[in-house]
């Protein structure tokens, strides 16, 4: 028998993953452009975390399902974080030429202030 507590737990659960598959990389496609690989990482890891809470409400955290979404979680995952890597690099590629050309074209001063406000926001 299961118990109604753990299963509205996990039921819980699955929809705080399922909102993160949602909100997750909707808020970093806010602040960076993201790649399609890395947006259906997010989705798929989180959708899939959902999932194994799903097998453990119901009693089954070993049934041939819950360990084909396991496997599909691991990759999710590793696309999800290498996918980022990649994103966040190609963002600071594009912060140090945009630097660069601010100093090109009004020099030094001009490039530190905007290069302060940028981080001073970013910090607040």
């Amino acid at each position: 028998m299961i118990d109604v507590s753990h299963l509205l737990s996990h039921l819980l659960i699955f929809c705080g993953y399922a909102t993160a598959m949602v909100l997750v990389p909707r808020a970093f496609s806010q602040l960076m452009r993201l790649g399609r690989d890395t947006q259906v990482g997010a989705g798929g890891f989180f959708i899939t975390c959902g999932i194994t809470h799903i097998g453990n409400a119901l009693g089954m955290p070993y049934a041939w399902w819950v360990e084909v979404n396991d496997h599909l979680q691991a990759v999710f995952i590793a696309v999800f974080i290498f996918g980022l890597l990649r994103d966040l690099r190609r963002v600071v590629t594009n912060l140090a030429k945009a630097f660069v050309a601010i100093e090109m074209r009004y020099g030094t001063e001009t490039r530190d202030v905007v290069h302060d406000t940028i981080r001073e926001a970013l910090e607040s």
